[in-house]
């Protein structure tokens, strides 16, 4: 790889731009590619560039333990991009563990710094084993029982509450847990706000098991066997509570055209499909092979209610993911 690569390496850093730049940079470190450390820190003091860009340079800075890291850290700590400021703060409590605390703290006190960075430190503190970062996780843990953790953040302590267990932490997040509104659904409660609408665009596009692409439509791309969801968080009543409801427990309520039933007529037949159509005359149904076929109201004896053919994704996505595909959703306008 470094042979293909290598020699290719300049040219590529200067002919690529946003994700595929960031992707370009990150082979530096696994493939060993040389690249100066001058490079780097600019890269990182750059702020004409991606964010992801200088967070991936500040990474291989970490990874080769540069000596010109802690100029770099400084840099990225107080500059005004928080997901730079997040991996700072990762790679500061990596190489320095009381100073990285003592950061992720402040942030974590910090109620005007942006929730990403809020949820990062929570994530890095779960991860740090000192006396420290325990009694942080303390005070978020009775900020949990005491329902003074905001919305965007619940997630995130009860996930550093289990990462760091501890029977006083386990209680609290049992308790809290245990609080939770939704029935079977319960733990998704804290996924409603909080999300990244980008690495939910990813689970939205490339997910294995919810396949959500392969089904619905969005800006012209997708499938049809679901409603086209371009933009869906800009109709009446689709707000974020909907769209849950919509992952969770599809048939609930059913986009009209997309809900299958089943009539029992009065010859004793027994047919099936997608209600397409339906008014005082009678019903339209379209079977599986594209059929349409007209039902009269006075030949149908029963009917069941319709059922969405989508299958709900509490089993095949965590409740991070469902927070993250909600946080998608919700920009289809």
């Amino acid at each position: 790889m470094r042979g293909v690569v290598g020699p290719l390496f300049e040219k590529l850093l200067g002919s690529v731009s946003g994700p595929l730049l960031t992707d370009v940079v990150g082979l530096i470190g696994p493939l060993g590619l040389e690249v100066s450390e001058s490079s780097l820190t600019g890269w990182v003091a750059d702020r004409g560039k991606d964010v992801p860009v200088r967070v991936a340079a500040l990474r291989v800075l970490a990874d080769r333990r540069a000596k010109v890291l802690p100029e770099s850290l400084a840099v990225a700590l107080k500059d005004s991009a928080p997901l730079l400021r997040a991996e700072a703060r990762d790679v500061l409590t990596a190489t320095d563990p009381a100073k990285g605390v003592e950061s992720l703290t402040s942030v974590l006190a910090n109620t005007k710094a942006a929730a990403p960075e809020q949820q990062r430190a929570l994530a890095t503190l779960a991860k740090v084993k000192t006396t420290a970062a325990g009694a942080v996780l303390d005070q978020w843990a009775e900020k949990l029982t005491a329902k003074a953790v905001p919305a965007e953040l619940q997630l995130d302590v009860v996930e550093a509450l289990k990462a760091a267990p501890s029977p006083a932490r386990d209680k609290a997040r049992t308790g809290f847990e245990g609080s939770l509104p939704g029935g079977p659904h319960a733990k998704f409660a804290v996924s409603l706000v909080g999300g990244d609408a980008t690495r939910g665009r990813e689970l939205f596009v490339g997910h294995a098991a919810a396949q959500c692409l392969r089904c619905h439509t969005v800006n012209g791309g997708g499938g049809n066997a679901g409603p086209d969801l371009s933009k869906v968080a800009g109709q009446p009543g689709k707000d974020r509570a909907y769209l849950m409801e919509s992952l969770l427990n599809p048939s609930a309520k059913i986009a009209p055209g997309f809900g299958a039933v089943t009539l029992n007529l009065a010859d004793g037949r027994t047919v099936s499909g997608v209600l397409a159509e339906e008014n005082a005359k009678g019903v339209v149904l379209v079977h599986p092979d594209g059929r349409r076929e007209s039902v009269p109201a006075e030949d149908i004896e029963r009917r069941s209610q319709p059922t969405s053919a989508m299958p709900a994704v509490d089993r095949s996505l965590t409740p991070r993911e469902i927070r993250d595909l909600v946080e998608y959703l919700s920009t289809l306008k």
